[in-house]
Formats: C-alpha cells, structure tokens, sequence
C-alpha cells in the first residue's frame, strides 16, 4: 500500500510539474526587462501618442545593458469605441507604434509584453457592460497579431484591475480569452 501511495504521489507530483512547465518556461524567458512607461498610455498628454518617446536605439542600449524583455503599457480603451460595435481604429498612431516596437523586438531577439493599460474602470456593479467592449478590442488584437511566437510575444488583458471582486474577474477574463 505505501508503494501504491509513492507511486501515485509521483505521479501527481510529474502531471503538476508538466502542467505548469509551459508557463513557468515563458516567465523565466522574460529575464530582466524595461517598461516603456509615459508613452502610449500617456492618456493625458494633449499630444497623444507621443510619436519619438522611444526608439529601435534606446532599445539597442538596453538589450545592451542586459534586458531581454519589453513591457509596453498602451491605452487601447482610447481607440475603442464606447458604443457597439465598438470599432477598434486600428488605422491610429498608436497601432503604428505598436507595429514600430514588435519589429524592433523581433529584430532584436526580445520578448515583448502588450499592456492594455488605463481607462477600463471595472467594479463588481460596473463591469458587466464594459465585458463585450473588452471583448471585442481582443478579438480584433487577436486577429491583428495571431502570427507573433507565443514564445515572445505576450499579452496583458488588463493591467492591475482592482475593485472589482476574483469572482467578476475571472468571469471576464473567461469571456475574453473565449473571445480570442
């Protein structure tokens, strides 16, 4: 009986560890990384999107200085229209510079993060009628960059949701990750 107990402690033990390597493998790839901060979430400067913030060369010097990731904090919610069907303006500045950095990283063998940053105000009495919205921005996101290495390439639904209860959350994560 202890044997058959080993055994299936074992088990378990390597089914978890399988389960998990595919996620633990893409977050230790992300190594040391640079957030390009005040940029394209920068909601609030009149002149949004900052055109020269960042450039291929301030992402030599850090690849340089030992970073291998890129996190990129954007404010999609500004190109998403508030009513349906919640036109995604892909043919905005913003997606220009989103193109401009996933060439960059490619080209410089770094793994990229795309933050959908600011302007998603969620509570637990509020996030119902932003879900289909949130939705739909991914669907198009999905479609727009369906060809970059999931090994690279990562995606960040929403940054930092706070009131709003892991019960609500989950149920809107759900719906967009069924969306894409």
């Amino acid at each position: 009986m202890k044997k058959i107990y080993l055994l299936f402690c074992l088990a378990m033990f390597l089914f978890q560890g399988n389960s998990q390597s595919v996620a633990h493998t893409r977050c230790s790839n992300l190594s040391k990384g640079i957030n390009l901060s005040n940029w394209m979430e920068a909601y609030w400067n009149s002149t949004w999107p900052i055109p020269n913030t960042y450039t291929r060369d301030f992402l030599v010097e850090m690849k340089n200085a030992g970073m291998r990731s890129v996190r990129l904090p954007i404010c999609f919610a500004l190109v998403t229209d508030t009513l349906p069907p919640y036109h995604v303006d892909t043919g905005s500045a913003v997606f220009a510079l989103v193109d401009s950095v996933i060439t960059w990283t490619h080209e410089l063998d770094m793994n990229l993060i795309i933050d959908n940053h600011h302007q998603w105000t969620l509570t637990d009495s509020t996030w119902r009628p932003v879900q289909p919205r949130l939705a739909h921005l991914w669907s198009v996101l999905a479609q727009r960059y369906n060809y970059l290495d999931p090994e690279k390439y990562y995606f960040e639904i929403l940054n930092e949701p706070a009131n709003i209860s892991n019960d609500s959350l989950n149920i809107l994560f759900t719906t967009v990750i069924d969306t894409i």
